[in-house]
């Protein structure tokens, strides 16, 4: 069966709350339950293509997992050969449908409508059966699953022992070494005793934060749709604008192998704090760019986040890029120009962060330009954020 729908829409999903009321407010940080819609629920099953698991067996699938009871009680799962899934499922297997080709539009759309990379949304579908169970853990993703037919029901807690986990982890499993650090308690056995249960029908949402305990439960054959986003984190957020601004300096591209040694860490901690002291907020956020035109008053910054590179020239006209690093997206502006701007650009390019310039600064550099060719090239410059304007 092929899709009838353009889209998911996300735009009702949250009623009464928008989609902005969701994503700014809610998404991330605390549960959320909807009503079940019937209308919710076929609109998507068209999107999907998909009114029961019959029409998934037939769909370009790249994996597919079959989920289990273990001979202890517990819960695995193995990834299987989509053409055997029938046969799995016939013999009362639930299916965890991962990588379904189809649904590459819709995890880009939920990229798209969440506010996360391409590579950061997945859409995912749950084909559970009768007495189909998951075992309580956390994951480090946030999850928004609708469910599609039948009824699925989850128990849902916060998570005081590990709060917004980079690892996910499940009790009797061992912690691992990286979640000692910030794992505040001692490791429960089970879902505490606080967790609240949602029973979900037709066309009902839930909204499972990154790091939250869940377990599921269902009692029917059931189609659940499972929205899986990876959160940017602050962290990495930080660490990559710090990476940027280190790399321009040869001394943090140098190898190093004494790694058991100081003398390499002594000598380097002023030129890191240097380096931290450096970055800007006003080079992370991308403000809009002033309209005002550049004037020889008008004083500016060289900003971080931002390279320039020659990468063409001939006897009368060279071709540099300008490229803006940001973590979400990196954009590069092309710019031809006369050779002779080329000492101006390179002075601009090498100053440190931070560092302050106006026109005079550049005709000082390249004295060979006028006044008004000045302003022009800062004015790209600023356009493609190699520069900041601070009055």
């Amino acid at each position: 069966m092929t899709s009838t729908s353009t889209g998911f829409g996300f735009a009702d999903w949250f009623t009464p709350l928008d989609l902005a009321e969701f994503r700014d407010g809610v998404l991330g940080r605390e549960v959320l339950v909807t009503e079940p819609r019937a209308d919710l629920a076929e609109r998507l099953r068209d999107a999907l293509g998909t009114q029961s698991v019959e029409d998934l067996f037939v769909k370009r699938v790249r994996q597919v997992s079959a989920w289990f009871p273990r001979l202890d009680g517990t819960i695995s799962s193995a990834v299987i050969r989509p053409d055997s899934a029938r046969t799995f499922y016939e013999a009362g297997t639930t299916l965890f449908y991962q990588d379904v080709a189809d649904f590459a539009p819709l995890a880009r759309e939920a990229a798209e409508a969440f506010g996360v990379s391409a590579k950061s949304a997945k859409c995912q579908l749950f084909c559970n059966r009768p007495g189909a169970v998951t075992s309580v853990h956390f994951d480090p993703i946030d999850v928004i699953t609708v469910q599609l037919t039948g009824c699925k029901t989850w128990r849902v807690a916060p998570n005081r022992f590990a709060p917004a986990p980079l690892e996910g982890w499940a009790p009797n499993d061992p912690v691992p070494a990286v979640m000692r650090i910030y794992g505040e308690a001692e490791p429960p056995s089970e879902i505490p005793d606080d967790a609240t249960e949602y029973r979900l029908e037709p066309g009902a949402i839930l909204h499972v934060p990154r790091g939250y305990w869940h377990e599921t439960s269902s009692d029917h054959d059931s189609i659940s749709l499972h929205i899986l986003l990876i959160p940017p984190l602050r962290l990495d957020f930080l660490l990559a604008s710090l990476r940027n601004e280190l790399l321009r300096e040869p001394y943090w591209r140098e190898s190093v192998y004494d790694l058991d040694g100081t003398q390499w860490l002594t000598a380097g901690q002023d030129a890191f704090d240097d380096a931290v002291a450096r970055i800007s907020i006003e080079d992370l956020v991308r403000s809009p760019v002033p309209e005002s035109p550049v004037t020889p008053g008008t004083t500016f910054v060289r900003a971080g986040q931002c390279a320039l590179h020659v990468d063409t020239a001939d006897a009368d006209t060279a071709g540099i890029s300008l490229t803006a690093y940001g973590f979400r997206d990196t954009s590069t502006t092309t710019v031809r120009l006369d050779r002779g701007y080329l000492p101006a650009c390179r002075w601009v390019s090498q100053l440190p962060t931070g560092a302050a310039l106006d026109v005079a600064d550049v005709l000082t550099a390249a004295p060979e330009l006028s006044e008004a060719e000045v302003q022009q090239l800062l004015g790209v410059f600023e356009l493609a954020r190699l520069i900041r304007r601070i009055r």
